[in-house]
């Protein structure tokens, strides 16, 4: 018979979820460079792979910068700040009831987009319209190929309106969190809350 061996957390050493943050704002900065530089067919071209890599740089994009956010590798200043974006309405009565399957497409029967209005909303936020988008995202293109922005919404979100992310906004945002270091932590233990406040600067 043999020995039960040790448990794992005994053998091996439990790591941070990032305990650098230097790679991987280094790969966020390639991405922007992708999405930055990738131009877009104006009519659509199936042997044109150039739609597979600015999607690839969006999504990727938004995993990489939350995943710094939840690793506590940004100022508290990142974290709650907030992006200028275009809200357009869902235009059907009972979007519920629509299949899923035939709204893969952000298209005109079922959002409003001549009543796009203008909001300020938590950045966090539109990480999460991208990471659990409910549509295939959607890019917005000039005659010459250049990606303007991109329309998006997450499976809780696509019932009541689609949001319009112009691609300078997005990319001024990954830009802080790249460049974004902290420089102090002060911890304290509030006795009302009953927890450690952890303050990044």
């Amino acid at each position: 018979m043999s020995t039960p061996s040790a448990c794992p957390q005994q053998q091996n050493r439990v790591r941070e979820m990032i305990l650098d943050s230097i790679p991987w704002k280094e790969e966020l900065h390639s991405l922007i460079g992708q999405l930055t530089s990738t131009a877009l067919p104006f009519e659509y071209d199936e042997d044109d792979r150039s739609d597979f890599f600015i999607e690839r740089a969006l999504i990727y994009s938004a995993f990489v910068a939350r995943l710094l956010l939840d690793a506590k590798k940004t100022t508290d200043s990142i974290n709650d700040y907030c992006m200028p974006v275009g809200s357009i309405p869902n235009k059907l009565e009972n979007p519920e009831y629509v299949s899923p399957l035939l709204r893969r497409f952000p298209e005109h029967n079922y959002y409003d987009f001549e009543n796009e209005t203008a909001l300020s909303v938590p950045c966090r936020r539109i990480l999460n319209q991208i990471i659990h988008s409910f549509v295939i995202p959607a890019f917005e293109v000039d005659e010459t190929g250049t990606v303007l922005g991109f329309f998006v919404t997450s499976d809780k979100s696509a019932n009541k309106q689609l949001y319009h992310i112009k691609l300078e906004c997005w990319v001024k945002y990954l830009e802080m969190i790249v460049n974004d270091d902290i420089t102090t932590i002060d911890a304290h233990f509030d006795r009302e809350k009953g927890k450690w406040v952890v303050t990044r600067r």
